[in-house]
């Protein structure tokens, strides 16, 4: 039997492939009840030995195939989602308590925040198991968070309670960064080298973070991976949901479920059953689709008024950083059936002042609007926002790294969206090759190459360091660090080399235009 005792209680594990592996551990209180759409809390202890050998539910949500056209659950979901899972390469030791990971192993820990559009997703999914990354000596941590309208939902009612509220999965991020602090040290880990990561949502959590004081404390590097909370600015003028925008979506919603913005409401939403309040902030009772934002509020949580995020001001401590995007993040999201109208739509609403300038800068018609809108989002949503975010740590005397995945197998090349979104996990992973068609030896050569500069960073700082441990010969020189001289960015591809930004003037140009938006 192997055990660990948290400051909650004691959890027995497994052991798997060499390593120990803890599942389903509550980092946080139920947010269920009187819990319900507040900040997260501290765990509850328990008693005896509790079983962490199977996977704690994932943030209850829509089943992603129907997520659009359909409203289903997925059935493994619940609104019980506050879970952590660590994997840990410690070795054991027995003494009276039994035998336990090694306290004194002090080994560097990644904690991954899985994306999904702060909607759909998990930390159960077999892609996230982080074999790849224990492999190396790394501790392996990944959390459940709350999503959709239990993660976001702005009230005045609620604003009277805590200054939280409409932040509440920002909250669990928080709380699973302090449980880590608190309890790794029992699982092997080092609680003073602790990497925070994350892809699209995750990532974007993780910007947020570097704007609390939780940078240096709780984590001492970070990850990006082609998200951040200034990506989200373009969803509407006040960054990821302004208070105003937010509390009329929280009061239309309400309304919807019969509720009002009082303290009565917020009771009866709280009374609710969880799955008719989640299928209802997708769909009304005529099955009309609602395009409500999921992205948590930041004012109360990382902000203290309606803020543009800009991280050249705004990030907190001196911590080390490696982002990263794909050639085409933007791709996916453009729909498969963009017309100018809807290109046009995008720009007016994103850029009311600058839509004529821009359109005349990138022109479109119906048959290259899906292209050009893909194009837009792509710039506009990842790669400017994420150098922004470079430029801000490498200033503050940070050690940062950047890459650009770039490596299209044939099997993503039939979607026709290019070097996609989400495109580089199963590389970053080393795991499910078969899935992007890069199960031959090149594709397995990129998955080695970047779990293991991924691995070099997270414990030391350093990419070029995971690489050479790992046996990747880099014919083409070593990843450079990320500047604001040389503006050095690695490109991940069948050829991978370190080469200036490119496109960066047009990165620079949106930068200023979102900034002359915003204070408009």
């Amino acid at each position: 039997m192997i055990t660990v005792r948290t400051k909650n209680g004691t959890l027995e594990g497994e052991r798997k492939y060499g390593y120990s592996v803890f599942k389903g551990i509550p980092y946080a209180a139920a947010p269920v009840g009187a819990k319900r759409f507040a900040p997260a809390e501290p765990p509850e202890s328990w008693n005896g030995v509790r079983d962490a050998t199977r996977f704690g539910a994932p943030a209850i949500q829509l089943s992603t195939s129907n997520h659009i056209t359909k409203p289903e659950l997925l059935r493994i979901s619940r609104e019980d989602c506050l879970y952590a899972n660590v994997s840990t390469p410690a070795p054991l030791v027995q003494d009276a308590s039994g035998t336990h990971p090694d306290p004194s192993a002090r080994l560097p820990v990644f904690l991954f925040l899985h994306g999904g559009g702060f909607e759909t997703g998990g930390s159960n999914l077999p892609l996230y198991s982080g074999d790849a990354f224990v492999q190396k000596g790394i501790v392996f941590v990944s959390i459940n968070y709350r999503m959709g309208v239990f993660g976001c939902l702005e009230l005045e009612a609620l604003e009277t309670e805590h200054p939280s509220s409409g932040g509440y999965s920002i909250t669990d991020v928080k709380q699973g960064l302090e449980w880590i602090h608190e309890n790794i040290e029992q699982f092997g880990g080092d609680p003073e080298n602790v990497t925070l990561g994350g892809q699209s949502a995750g990532a974007g959590f993780t910007s947020m973070m570097l704007q609390t004081d939780h940078a240096g404390r709780t984590f001492q590097r970070c990850i990006m991976e082609s998200g951040s909370v200034r990506g989200f600015a373009p969803k509407s003028k006040a960054g990821a949901g302004s208070v105003e925008m937010m509390l009329a979506q929280g009061r239309q919603f309400a309304a919807m479920c019969g509720a009002e913005d009082n303290k009565e409401g917020v009771e009866l939403l709280r009374k609710a059953p969880a799955e008719e309040l989640i299928l209802r902030w997708y769909f009304d009772e005529a099955g009309k689709r609602m395009k409500y934002v999921s992205d948590p509020l930041m004012v109360g949580t990382v902000f203290k008024q309606d803020v543009l995020p800009d991280p050249r001001i705004q990030t907190a401590g001196k911590v080390d950083l490696m982002f990263g995007y794909n050639t085409d993040d933007g791709s996916m999201f453009a729909g498969l059936f963009a017309d100018r109208k809807k290109y046009l739509d995008f720009v007016t609403e994103t850029f009311p002042v600058h839509a004529e300038e821009i359109m005349t800068n990138y022109p479109a018609d119906d048959r290259t609007a899906r292209s050009a809108l893909g194009n837009l989002i792509t710039l506009l949503s990842f790669h400017t926002p994420l150098i922004a975010y470079g430029d801000a740590m490498s200033a503050k005397g940070a050690k940062v790294y950047a890459y650009q995945f770039d490596y299209l197998t044939e099997k993503i090349r039939e979607d026709g969206l290019g070097v996609r979104h989400i495109a580089e996990l199963n590389f970053v992973f080393e795991k499910l090759l078969n899935l992007v068609g890069a199960e031959d030896e090149k594709g397995k050569a990129v998955a080695r190459l970047m779990n293991s500069a991924f691995s070099g960073f997270i414990r030391n700082g350093d990419p070029n360091a995971g690489m050479e441990e790992a046996g990747v010969n880099l014919k083409n020189g070593s990843w450079n660090p990320y500047n604001t001289q040389d503006r050095q960015i690695f490109r991940i591809s069948r050829d991978s080399r370190s080469e200036r930004v490119e496109r960066l003037e047009e990165m620079m140009y949106f930068d200023r235009l979102l900034n002359e938006e915003f204070h408009t």
